[in-house]
């Protein structure tokens, strides 16, 4: 999927753009079993190891990019991984708010005690998307959310 994402134009351009699954993702998850971990910078490092070892890659260039939850570990994993020149984090998300994610005209305050609980739901029962998007996102942590 990153390949046509992002890869591919790298690619065109003459970058190196090595891709992998990280724990959590795709086959890891399906296949190996293998959970997200909070601590990404232990899954970044090896494949930094691994880039240092490959005559084509200038060391001094590596960039990492993390899309979707990646967005928001691809920044932890920079802030301990110091042989990074560059990190893009794009988290990829969007509201559950707007559009069709909720009823026209709804907002609410998630930081009152209880509104997330029933919000959330409330919307799964009404839109497969995100019945979909919380019950994916509970399967990578090996955790079933608490709205069933």
């Amino acid at each position: 999927m990153i390949y046509f994402g992002g890869a591919a134009a790298a690619l065109q351009r003459g970058y190196n753009c090595p891709t992998f699954e990280g724990l959590g993702q795709g086959a890891t998850i399906r296949l190996q079993r293998i959970p997200f971990r909070h601590d990404w910078e232990n899954v970044i490092t090896p494949v930094v190891d691994d880039l240092h070892t490959r005559p084509e890659v200038d060391k001094q260039r590596i960039a990492l990019m993390g899309i979707s939850l990646g967005g928001l570990w691809a920044p932890r994993a920079a802030a301990y991984e110091h042989r990074l020149a560059a990190c893009i984090a794009n988290d990829g998300l969007f509201t559950f708010q707007s559009g069709e994610m909720a009823p026209e005209g709804v907002t609410m305050d998630f930081n009152e005690p209880g509104k997330l609980e029933t919000f959330i739901p409330e919307l799964m029962a009404n839109n497969t998307g995100v019945r979909w998007t919380v019950d994916n996102g509970g399967s990578r942590f090996r955790r079933k959310h608490s709205w069933s």
